[in-house]
């Protein structure tokens, strides 16, 4: 029983991390446009001198600058859980859905953290300050990894919750 105890909560962590980490990536950029509809009256007078757009801009990046950190940080985390998993899935099941789901879940994270990733914040920061229109070469390639990060980790999420549903129809023994 504490094998099945140390599994879910080894998922209920990666399934919340997961669902925090989409609400903090979208969250950011919304707070951008919040606070410059609406700005206090300090942060107004600071950014007078900026030329028109400036301010968003500078918003922006930083705001892209934090979720580059929380996304690099999450993907070493998500290796962390998914050897967590396998081993506990591993060591205390022999569900063999569950054997299956494991290791291809710690094998998303690893794709994602050390394929994706780097090549996704090295775009995102070439993009950061460069003119929309035309749009740079760098933006198809961005927005592709951006597609592919979110479908994989869409899929780890939807394997995730198979897993979890696995385990409370008695998925470990």
């Amino acid at each position: 029983m504490r094998g099945k105890t140390l599994i879910a909560l080894v998922l209920g962590a990666w399934i919340a991390g997961t669902l925090f980490m989409w609400a903090i990536a979208t969250q950011n950029f919304r707070l951008v446009d919040r606070i410059l509809a609406s700005p206090p009256d300090p942060w107004t007078e600071r950014a007078r001198p900026l030329a028109p757009g400036d301010a968003r801009l500078l918003m922006r990046h930083q705001a892209s600058e934090v979720n580059r950190l929380f996304f690099e940080r999450w993907g070493w985390a998500q290796i962390g859980l998914g050897l967590a998993l396998f081993w506990l899935v591993f060591s205390n099941s022999t569900d063999r859905w569950l054997r299956v789901i494991a290791p291809i879940m710690l094998l998303m994270a690893v794709a994602l953290q050390l394929g994706v990733v780097p090549e996704t914040v090295r775009l995102g920061r070439l993009l950061d300050f460069a003119p929309r229109s035309p749009a740079p070469p760098e933006a198809a390639p961005f927005w592709r990894l951006h597609g592919i990060y979110t479908a994989v980790d869409g899929a780890r999420l939807l394997l995730s919750l198979v897993a979890a549903f696995r385990l409370w129809r008695g998925g470990v023994g």
